[in-house]
């Protein structure tokens, strides 16, 4: 049987409660609710090795969001934006780069990919590339 990828929700706004209850009915997902971690908690959060955290951009409290992202590679935070259909998505893609002209490469190869996004079409729900036909 495939493992199943995990799913954090933090915080304990009411979007994130709403979210739990819904996610829970999708299949293939395992879903943990989390209220918040603490300096001391980190030994839990290597427990759960998250493959995704999903947090309210209006409610939480997201200072150790760019720590987490460099102390747990493959880990993808999303934001939900409770008063709009937007969602910021943070991965962890760490590249190296000793010099502007690795740092150039790296915005190179970035804008690259950018362009093969996924968008989920408003109209018929479907989800396809990043293009302007809808």
């Amino acid at each position: 049987m495939e493992e199943q990828p995990t799913v954090v929700l933090y915080g304990k706004s009411l979007l994130m409660a709403g979210l739990e209850v819904s996610l829970r009915r999708q299949p293939g997902l395992e879903v943990i609710r989390i209220d918040a971690l603490t300096a001391g908690e980190e030994q839990a959060w290597e427990e759960l090795r998250p493959d995704v955290v999903i947090f309210d951009v209006a409610a939480a409290r997201l200072e150790g969001a760019f720590a987490c992202l460099q102390e747990h590679p493959g880990v993808v935070l999303i934001g939900l934006h409770p008063a709009s259909p937007q969602v910021t998505t943070l991965s962890t893609q760490q590249y190296p780069a000793r010099t502007v002209k690795d740092l150039a490469q790296v915005i190179q190869a970035l804008l690259k990919t950018a362009e093969h996004r996924v968008t989920i079409h408003p109209k018929s729900h479907r989800i396809g590339p990043n293009t302007s036909e809808v």
